[in-house]
Order: C-alpha cells, then structure tokens, then sequence
C-alpha cells in the first residue's frame, strides 16, 4: 500500500490538522485500520491521533483517495470527533 498526501491544511480552531491524498494498493480496498495504521507510519503519529473520515474508490481502479485528521492530542480527538465511529471501529477490532 502506498499513500501520497496531496494536501494538508491547518485547522488551529479545533487543533487538528486536515489531510487528503491517494492511496495505492493492490486486490480488495484496505480496511480503515489498515489504512489508519500505514497513515501513522507515513506522517510519524501514533494510531490514537487519527481520525480517517473517508475512503473513496474509483470503479476498476487499485486507488482510493481519503480524508484524514490528525489531532495534537487524543484527548482532543475524543472531544471533537463522534462517538458513533469509534464504536464502529471497537465492533471491527474485536471480530478480529
């Protein structure tokens, strides 16, 4: 999987910094803590700092772009973002 930023805008109000990019990777979409994962390793972040709002591919394409929010703090991110995703996400880490 290969992920290029393309742009990142400040956001100083809600302490966050707002990223949207490319991904590229080869059979099925990865799954949103994958991309998470390979996201923190990119931008040098730990996992708990990110909020990945969408994943969008194209029909037929191995390519998807995203939109992501990196937060200063995880405290910060608990504060702001819903609480309706981080269920989402608690549901698909203990199928696993």
């Amino acid at each position: 999987m290969d992920i290029t930023i393309t742009t990142k805008t400040e956001n100083p109000l809600l302490k966050r910094t707002e990223f949207l990019g490319t991904i590229s990777f080869t059979g099925a979409t990865p799954a949103y803590p994958q991309i998470k994962q390979e996201l923190a390793k990119t931008l040098k972040v730990g996992e708990d700092v990110i909020a990945l709002k969408q994943v969008l591919t194209s029909f037929g394409k191995q390519e998807a772009t995203f939109t992501a929010y990196v937060y200063e703090t995880a405290e910060q991110l608990k504060n702001v973002e819903p609480k309706i995703k981080a269920k989402k996400e608690k549901k698909v880490e203990e199928k696993k």
